[in-house]
């Protein structure tokens, strides 16, 4: 029976944004180099995309129109020490003046880190802007070898496919596996 929460809350999720012109992105901040809730806690950003939890989460173009991107910021002192980390929504244009650098200007949203030395603040910044929900979460661990691989012959409908913390199940493979557990409820099989 767990296995069909997971595709049935994803379908729920789904339907509730996809009617929405909305971007939805991690909100998070903290100033404090030895806290790694907001940086770290893959479990709590995971449990955020899959509407759990609301702890992380921000609807970046329903609290700002301009709010088009999802942003990772990072600001580092003197000896590399890490002054503030933020994850939240940006317009791409407008920084202030703490982060301000013409580097940052027209960064496009691939995900990719761009740094500078900020000579005002003496602190070294970066920023990281994509355009996707929840697009500026943690990178997830590279997996070495697939644990359950998928090919056309697969019948593990939950392994293949299945949400991970930055990926998507298409609509269509949502409803196969609810679908799945439907006929699998009815039929008396429990999982």
């Amino acid at each position: 029976m767990y296995r069909c929460a997971l595709p049935i809350a994803t379908l729920v999720i789904f339907l509730s944004v996809a009617h929405v012109d909305s971007l939805l992105c991690y909100q998070c901040a903290t100033t404090s180099p030895d806290s790694h809730e907001c940086k770290d806690d893959v479990a709590g950003l995971e449990n955020t995309s899959l509407g759990l939890t609301d702890k992380y989460f921000k609807n970046c173009t329903e609290a700002n129109v301009n709010w088009t991107l999802c942003m990772i910021l990072t600001s580092e002192g003197a000896g590399g020490v890490q002054t503030f980390f933020h994850r939240g929504c940006h317009d791409g244009v407008t920084f202030s003046k703490l982060h301000e650098h013409p580097r940052f200007k027209g960064l496009p949203p691939n995900n990719q880190t761009t740094c500078a030395r900020i000579t005002t603040s003496r602190e070294s910044v970066c920023f990281t802007f994509c355009d996707k929900d929840f697009c500026n979460g943690p990178q997830p661990p590279e997996v070495k070898e697939d644990p359950l691989p998928c090919d056309a012959n697969s019948t593990d409908v939950m392994g293949c496919g299945a949400l991970g913390l930055r990926g998507t199940m298409t609509l269509t493979g949502v409803l196969a596996a609810i679908q799945i557990c439907a006929l699998t409820l009815f039929l008396g099989f429990s999982f």
